[in-house]
C-alpha cells in the first residue's frame, strides 16, 4: 500500500512540473530579456550622452559649423555599440536649439532658436529608428519579440561676460626679463611701450585670447580695465595724470573695440604704482551697472607686481564671490606675489596662474579663452 501511495506521489509531482514548467521558462525568460532590455537602455543612453557633448563641444569650437556637429555626434553612434552594433543617428535626432539661463539657475532651451549654443540628441532603438527595434531573446514566449528605447540627452555651452582688468602700472613697461638699471626705468615712464615690453607681450596675449573668443560659439560680451594708481608726472616739461582705474571699453560683443583701446595704451604715455583692488572694484560695478541677467561673470586679472596702493584685493574679491562674478588671476614677471593673487582667485572660485615669459602669458590667454565654452548637461 505504501509503495502504491509514493507511486501516486511522484506522478503527481511530474504532473505539476509538467504544468510549471512553461510558467517557469517564461519567468526565466522575462528575467533575461528584462536584463538585456536595461543594457540595450543603457548602451543608447550613453550614445545619446556623448553625442550630445560632442556635438556641443564641436559646435562651440567651429564657432557654430552645424554640419561638423551633425557628424561628431553621427560618429559617437558608430563607434559606440547597441546590442553588439553601431547605432545610426539620423538628422532629424539631432537637435539644434538655445539654452538660457533662468532666475532660479536652472537652464532652458529653446529648440531651433538661433544662435545655436545646444545640441539634443535622441538616440533609438524603435520600429520607427534607421537601425529598428531590439530583439529579445525569449519574446516569442510572451508575446513580445521585439521592444523599443529611446533615450535623449542635451548639452550646452553658457553665454557670459567677462572683463579684462589689465595691470597699466609703470613696471608693465619694463622688459619681460628686467635687467633695466633704474635710471632707464625712469625713463621710461615718460615713453610709450617699448617692443620688448610686458605691455607689448601682453598685448598679443590679449589678442590670442580675443582670437579664440571669436573662434567659438560662445556669445560673450568682452570689456576692458585697466589700473595703476593717482599719479602724476612732468614729461618734457608737460604735467600727465594718470587714475587708479579706468573702464577703457565697456562689455560689448565687439572685440574690436578691446583690440582698439589695447593699441591707445601701447601707443601712449601712462605710469604709477599698483592698486589691484581699484581695478577689480571697477570691473564689479560696471557688472552691477550694465550686466546682464542670468549669465556666467568673469574677470582675467593681471598684474606683474605686488598691490602697494591702500586697501588689498582681497576685501573686494569678497564682495564679487557675493555678486557671483569669478575672478581668474595672472602673475606676469617675478615682481608678482602668485600667493597673493591665489587668495583672491580662491575667494571668487577661480584659478590662479603665473608666466615668467611671453610665450607662457600667450598660452594661459589661450587656455582660459578655450575653458569658457563650457558644457552643461
Amino acid at each position: 500500500m505504501q509503495q502504491h501511495r509514493n507511486k501516486n506521489r511522484q506522478g503527481a509531482i511530474i504532473v505539476l512540473f509538467a504544468i510549471l514548467l512553461p510558467i517557469l521558462l517564461v519567468i526565466l525568460g522575462f528575467a533575461v530579456d528584462y536584463a538585456y532590455m536595461q543594457k540595450t537602455r543603457n548602451e543608447v543612453r550613453v550614445i545619446a550622452d556623448l553625442g550630445a557633448k560632442a556635438a556641443a563641444d564641436t559646435l562651440a569650437r567651429t564657432g557654430g559649423d552645424v554640419d561638423a556637429a551633425i557628424a561628431a555626434a553621427k560618429l559617437i553612434g558608430q563607434t559606440n555599440f547597441v546590442a553588439g552594433s553601431p547605432l545610426t543617428l539620423t538628422d532629424d535626432q539631432i537637435i539644434f536649439g538655445r539654452a538660457a539661463k533662468t532666475s532660479d539657475g536652472s537652464y532652458k532651451i529653446s529648440p531651433g532658436q538661433t544662435p545655436f549654443n545646444s545640441v539634443t540628441i535622441s538616440a533609438e532603438r524603435s520600429t520607427a529608428s534607421a537601425d529598428g527595434p531590439g530583439k529579445l531573446f525569449f519574446g516569442q514566449l510572451y508575446g513580445s519579440p521585439t521592444f523599443d528605447t529611446v533615450q535623449q540627452a542635451s548639452s550646452s555651452f553658457r553665454d557670459m561676460e567677462i572683463i579684462l582688468v589689465l595691470d597699466r602700472s609703470g613696471s608693465m613697461k619694463f622688459d619681460v626679463i628686467d635687467e633695466l638699471d633704474n635710471s632707464e626705468k625712469t625713463a621710461r615712464m615718460c615713453k610709450k611701450p617699448l617692443p620688448k615690453s610686458r605691455w607689448v607681450a601682453l598685448d598679443l596675449a590679449v589678442a590670442a585670447f580675443l582670437r579664440e573668443l571669436d573662434a567659438s560659439q560662445v556669445k560673450e560680451k568682452v570689456g576692458l580695465v585697466t589700473f595703476a594708481s593717482n599719479s602724476s608726472m612732468s614729461c618734457k616739461d608737460e604735467e600727465r595724470t594718470v587714475t587708479e582705474s579706468s573702464l577703457d571699453s565697456p562689455l560689448n560683443q565687439n572685440l574690436d573695440l578691446i583690440r582698439a583701446e589695447m593699441d591707445e595704451r601701447g601707443s601712449s604715455i601712462w605710469f604709477g604704482a599698483t592698486n589691484i583692488r581699484a581695478g577689480i572694484q571697477e570691473a564689479r560695478l560696471h557688472f552691477e551697472e550694465d550686466g546682464s541677467a542670468n549669465v556666467d561673470k568673469i574677470i582675467v586679472c593681471l598684474t606683474d607686481g605686488m598691490h602697494n596702493q591702500g586697501e588689498g584685493p582681497l576685501g573686494e574679491a569678497v564682495l564679487c564671490a557675493d555678486a557671483g562674478i569669478v575672478i581668474h588671476t595672472i602673475t606676469f614677471s617675478d615682481g608678482a606675489s602668485p600667493e597673493a593673487m591665489q587668495a583672491v582667485a580662491d575667494a571668487t572660485g577661480g584659478s590662479q596662474s603665473h608666466a615668467p615669459d611671453a610665450n607662457t602669458l600667450e598660452k594661459i590667454f589661450k587656455r582660459l579663452a578655450g575653458s569658457f565654452a563650457i558644457l552643461i548637461e
